[in-house]
C-alpha cells in the first residue's frame, strides 16, 4: 500500500541577501501565486503543470496544483478544496505539492529574478501546511 502525502506550500519568499525582513530582496517571481492566467471552473483548468501560473512550472513528472481565490471549481477553491481547508498565508493563492512514498513526486520550480552570487549568504523562507486529506493507492 502506498501513501500519498500532499503538502500545501504557501510561498512567501523573503529570498535574498541578509536574513532580516528589512534587508530582504524577493528573487522569486509570483511568490504567492497571485498572477494566474485564468481562473479555474473545472478540475482540469488549474495547475502549475499546465502553465496556469506564470513563471512557475512542474519540475517533475507529477502534476503540482495551484489554488487561487478566483477559482470556482470545487477542486481549487480557497479555503475549501479537494485537499481540505487552507487560507493563503498572504495574497490570494498557494500551490500543492505531492510526495508519493516510493513513487512520483510533485513539485514546482521557478527561475529567480536574478542569479545567485557565489560566496553570498541567502535566506529562503516559506510556509507549509499539511493537507487535510491524502489518498491511499
Amino acid at each position: 500500500m502506498k501513501k500519498i502525502l500532499f503538502i500545501i506550500l504557501i510561498l512567501s519568499f523573503p529570498f535574498g541577501k541578509g536574513c532580516g525582513w528589512a534587508v530582504a530582496q524577493n528573487l522569486v517571481p509570483n511568490p504567492s501565486f497571485e498572477i494566474v492566467n485564468s481562473c479555474s471552473d473545472s478540475a482540469f483548468q488549474s495547475g502549475i503543470y499546465i502553465g496556469n501560473y506564470p513563471f512557475w512550472s512542474a519540475a517533475s513528472a507529477g502534476n503540482p496544483d495551484g489554488f487561487n481565490v478566483c477559482d470556482t471549481s470545487y477542486f481549487y477553491t480557497i479555503p475549501h478544496n479537494f485537499r481540505g481547508f487552507q487560507y493563503p498565508h498572504s495574497g490570494n493563492g498557494y500551490a500543492a505539492e505531492g510526495f508519493w512514498l516510493g513513487g512520483i513526486r510533485e513539485y514546482s520550480e521557478v527561475r529567480l529574478n536574478s542569479p545567485l552570487i557565489d560566496q553570498e549568504h541567502y535566506c529562503c523562507s516559506y510556509y507549509v501546511s499539511l493537507a487535510n486529506t491524502f489518498n491511499i493507492a
